[in-house]
């Protein structure tokens, strides 16, 4: 069982630490919250963004996302050789989603506009 979290807030260059763990069964009383932390001014990170937009052959999307030092960063989107959307992800870490590419939302939102 852990007694805290870690949770990244990389835009803002913090991290919370939040502790979920009071030992009561133990008999303890122990501190339950959150402690931000943020890194002071000498710290310093270069930060290299990139985005990405791959193409089929035909010209619609393929994915498009960002790169942070060269890692996927942020949200990424996935489309078949028909422009349609399949697929979002979150990264680093998060949530991927299923897109279903016969929905309006996401029927040729991989597709360059008309000229």
């Amino acid at each position: 069982m852990k007694d805290f979290v870690l949770v990244p807030e990389i835009a803002e260059r913090s991290v919370k630490i939040v502790y979920v763990y009071t030992g009561e069964e133990w008999g303890l009383k122990a501190w339950v919250g959150v402690v931000d932390v943020k890194f002071g001014e000498g710290w310093k990170e270069q930060r290299v963004y990139k985005d990405v937009i791959n193409k089929w052959p035909n010209g619609n999307l393929k994915e498009k996302g960002r790169t942070m030092n060269g890692t996927k960063y942020g949200k990424w989107e996935y489309f078949n050789e028909a422009g349609d959307r399949i697929r979002s992800e979150e990264h680093p870490g998060g949530a991927t989603a299923t897109a279903n590419p016969e929905h309006p939302d996401n029927k040729g939102a991989g597709k360059p506009p008309p000229k």
